[in-house]
């Protein structure tokens, strides 16, 4: 009965540490998925080292180095990857330097997504395109805005500039003729579907997820509970 009870004791232990490795987010080796673009190119690796709070990420595509050229994308000038946070927003990580690598890049927020584009801008706020290379850990809904962790000083700033140009732009209106009214409104659904447009093609293709860490929790608690609930019973027919 005691080596039962040893054993079941065992069990509930490496249930608890693999849930806690699971939350803790900490994968290598991650494999990286060419898209449509560049179908055929060998796959990269993503690793992710961190304690489910922050985490380091790096990059590796310099196996692709042949089939993934800056110069095949027109007015491309980097390559630049992206990680989505469990709350959808996407984060710019930095440029992939010439040999296709990106190492060491602090983040304070669980990955949920990496993804990688050619951009005209490295400092890009939204991708231009679909993923040339793309890995799915949970599957989230990317939003369009500022990412998380942003200061509410500079959310607030944003927000005042915008509500002063509101104010300047209504003033602006009453005071101005007809014809200038007229343009002003033919401008405007043009302006929109240029944003609808532009909100359309950054949103990259999903992938197939790996799942998350909670469904992996209770699957392991049930484990656990079914394990201690036959060494109850073997305790019992024993006594």
């Amino acid at each position: 009965m005691r080596r039962c009870l040893f054993v079941i004791g065992l069990f509930a232990l490496f249930a608890a540490f693999t849930a806690r490795a699971a939350h803790a987010q900490n994968v290598q080796g991650l494999s990286l998925r060419a898209g449509e673009a560049l179908a055929g190119s060998p796959s990269g690796t993503v690793d992710i080292v961190g304690d489910g709070t922050s985490a380091t990420v790096q990059v590796d595509l310099s196996g692709a180095a042949e089939t993934m050229k800056i110069a095949d994308f027109k007015d491309a000038k980097s390559f630049v990857v992206w990680a989505v946070d469990m709350d959808g927003y996407r984060h710019n990580l930095g440029s992939l330097s010439d040999e296709l690598k990106l190492s060491d890049v602090k983040v304070d927020y669980r990955v949920a997504r990496v993804y990688v584009t050619a951009e005209a801008d490295a400092k890009a706020t939204a991708p231009t395109g679909d993923p040339l290379y793309a890995v799915t850990l949970r599957s989230v809904t990317e939003k369009d805005g500022a990412p998380a962790g942003e200061s509410m000083a500079s959310s607030a700033a944003s927000s005042s500039t915008a509500s002063s140009s509101s104010s300047a732009a209504s003033s602006s209106v009453a005071s101005s003729s007809a014809a200038s009214s007229s343009a002003a409104s033919s401008s405007a659904p043009a302006a929109a579907a240029a944003k609808t447009t532009s909100s359309s093609s950054a949103k990259p293709a999903n992938l197939p997820t790996t799942g998350g860490g909670m469904p992996d929790l209770l699957v392991l608690a049930a484990a656990a509970m079914a394990l201690l609930a036959v060494g109850a019973r073997l305790a019992a027919v024993r006594a």
